[in-house]
């Protein structure tokens, strides 16, 4: 009688498993299509590979650049980050990192990347620019994750 559960305990077990599976593929391949999309309409495709450390010492030469950057995503409830290092998304660390615009419908699912070492794509934004401040922020706006990395 136990091994009559336990054996239909592990066909349900990996009936679950292979519908969380085709989900999660289903949500890969929506996301490949959203990136093709984004990719021909970025600037006719031409994307710039960029580190986040550049992108915080001189984001006047990205404005208004699509680009493709690397690091440690953090969503949380009221912003986004994407850091240069992990040690430096472990500290919270401002210095190291830009603000992210992810499109809330996107953020439950993204929400699974979360000190994941990723890429993500998108438009930068110069926050505070003409504004006689000292201190430029860029900000990646209509970020995507880019699939292919």
């Amino acid at each position: 009688m136990k091994i009559i559960i336990y054996s239909l305990f592990l066909i349900l077990a990996s009936c679950i498993s292979a519908e969380v599976n085709t989900e999660k593929q289903r949500n890969i391949e929506k996301l490949e299509e959203e990136f093709k999309s984004f990719h021909q309409s970025c600037l006719n495709g031409e994307i710039l590979i960029v580190s986040i450390i550049k992108l915080t010492i001189i984001p006047n030469d990205y404005n208004g650049r699509c680009v493709s950057v690397t690091g440690f995503i953090r969503i949380e409830h009221e912003s986004d980050r994407i850091y240069s290092s992990l040690i430096s998304y472990q500290r919270f660390s401002y210095l190291e990192s830009i603000s992210i615009d992810i499109p809330w419908e996107k953020r439950e699912l993204y929400k699974e990347l979360n000190g994941v070492e990723t890429t993500f794509v998108g438009v930068v934004r110069v926050e505070n620019l003409g504004k006689n401040s000292v201190y430029h922020e860029a900000r990646l706006d209509n970020a995507l994750y880019h699939p292919y990395y």
